[in-house]
């Protein structure tokens, strides 16, 4: 059995009906659930490092980003990494993914599910594209794409810095999107 400090962890998120557990995001692509005390306090000194449990193979490198959303009931899983895809997980039948998006040229850098719409969530990878997708719609492809601007990439071409968007975020009544990239900038989406 692996223990927290055998693997680097890249990513995490608590499900949203087992605020006993967290599920990580693996370096080594591996997808796992770590089981919490239960909110007990231990001291300072006491060592609190949980054992792995339940890790399954997820993605074909590092794991990027991870996100849970309780959806009808049960808990979904979005996870993105450098392999290039996004893939859809129910944490309670975890061995196979339900979907499996590999669409991306590049790595897969982020990913959130929309706040208010069960079945939208938006993606960015590291093409400087930002992806809007609703698997009511379509579970193949993205419903929406905003690429960089020609502007954009001549610049990043320029300074050798990548256009990307790394990490995202929606409001909470998901009428905006926000995007920061590894420059430092932020830019809101509406």
């Amino acid at each position: 059995k692996h223990t927290v400090n055998d693997i680097s962890i890249t990513a995490m998120t608590v499900p949203h009906r087992k605020h006993s557990e967290i599920v990580v995001g693996l370096a080594n692509g591996a997808i796992g659930q770590v089981q919490l005390d239960g909110g007990k306090e231990q001291d300072a000194g006491e060592k609190n490092v949980k054992p792995l449990r339940d890790t399954w193979s997820s993605h074909e490198g590092p794991i990027t980003s991870i996100q849970a959303a309780c959806h009808d009931g049960f808990d979904l899983l979005l996870s993105t990494s450098v392999d290039g895809s996004v893939r859809l997980w129910s944490p309670e039948h975890c061995q196979f993914p339900l979907l499996e998006m590999d669409c991306y040229d590049d790595y897969v850098l982020d990913a959130k599910w929309h706040p208010v719409h069960p079945a939208c969530f938006a993606v960015a990878d590291a093409n400087g594209n930002l992806d809007l997708w609703d698997l009511n719609t379509d579970f193949e492809k993205q419903v929406w794409r905003m690429e960089p601007t020609e502007s954009e990439v001549a610049k990043a071409d320029r300074d050798r810095h990548p256009t990307a968007y790394n990490k995202l975020a929606w409001s909470p009544d998901g009428k905006r999107l926000v995007g920061g990239t590894a420059e430092g900038h932020v830019r809101m989406f509406t």
